[in-house]
């Protein structure tokens, strides 16, 4: 799939963020995402999209620091759901540093009328993430990530599973949060806390209805 560049990105160069709608073809380039392609919300930018048909993607990555040597715009990343769904084909991703530097991905989901709200995804949903990059020496990086849902988050693909905060970099940090307000189904595996290099990781986990 192609990643598209999102909400919050300058294609111009410019240094500075942009907000606006999820869906407004303007704020992508080339097009906004559908459920073949790929979306990235960095760059210092906050997507928003209310009351409308479910929201698709291919992949999403909300939040990215990286400094090997690819075009990719990075930084902080929001997206704000109001009365309306999320489906994520492939995989969510809230919040992901490769080496050294901090960043923080937010999504956030509220239902305040009668429309079914929902997050759905078929691939693996990982809240904060961070990993080396090839070539990086000691660096160590800070990620958090923030996923707050009024309704519930599914999972419908195959062995998919849900991380809320994992580091395979010695001395990185890795803080994810979720909180749920219905229900968390359909995930063959469930971490909390995953330091998968022996140390450097925090995590935080709240529930409101498992």
């Amino acid at each position: 799939m192609q990643r598209q560049f999102a909400v919050g990105v300058r294609p111009d160069g410019l240094d500075q963020p942009r907000n606006g709608r999820l869906v407004h073809g303007q704020n992508w380039s080339p097009s906004p995402p559908t459920a073949g392609l790929d979306a990235l919300v960095a760059f210092g930018g906050t997507a928003t999209a209310s009351s409308q048909p479910p929201v698709l993607t291919g992949d999403l990555t909300i939040g990215l620091q990286t400094t090997d040597p690819v075009v990719l715009p990075e930084g902080n990343g929001t997206v704000k759901l109001a009365d309306t769904s999320l489906q994520v084909i492939g995989d969510l991703l809230v919040g992901h540093i490769q080496g050294s530097g901090r960043v923080k991905g937010i999504l956030t989901m509220s239902n305040t009328d009668t429309i079914a709200e929902f997050s759905e995804a078929f691939g693996n949903v990982t809240v904060a993430l961070a990993e080396p990059r090839s070539g990086s020496g000691t660096a160590a990086g800070r990620v958090s990530g923030t996923v707050v849902l009024s309704d519930q988050l599914l999972s419908n693909g195959t062995a998919t599973q849900l991380v809320v905060g994992t580091t395979s970099r010695a001395g990185s940090t890795a803080t994810g949060e979720i909180s749920l307000g219905g229900l968390l189904s359909g995930f063959d595996l469930v971490a909390v806390g995953w330091n998968q290099n022996g140390d450097g990781y925090t995590a935080r986990e709240r529930r409101d209805y498992w």
